[in-house]
């Protein structure tokens, strides 16, 4: 069993316009997320929390959680994730689950 992962990380620098452009504008956002996992023989198990806040913008939330199962070749890997204020828009939140069946040749 184990090892028990931790991992952190911030950012500071300039977000990107939405659109074909894709230039840099003089918005300011500062990103910081963190995530553990822990191994229990072939069980993985996995979590994330990411933020990230614009000058003058909501703050935008985002939780991940994930598991998944190896069998020799193959994996049955299920996440979900939710983030609140999605694009930093007050009270827009978005969830997506998913699970998948992955088969290495």
């Amino acid at each position: 069993n184990g090892p028990l992962t931790v991992r952190a990380a911030t950012a500071d620098g300039y977000d990107r316009t939405s659109g074909s452009s894709n230039t840099l504008t003089t918005t300011k956002s500062k990103e910081e997320a963190f995530g553990i996992s822990y191994k229990i023989d072939a069980l993985t198990l996995t979590a994330v929390h990411a933020s990230e806040k614009n000058d003058g913008a909501t703050k935008t939330d985002e939780q991940w959680y994930g598991a998944s199962y190896t069998m020799g070749a193959a994996s049955v890997r299920l996440s979900n994730s939710v983030v609140d204020n999605e694009g930093f828009t007050a009270n827009q939140e978005e969830e997506h689950t998913e699970i998948s069946v992955v088969l290495s040749f």
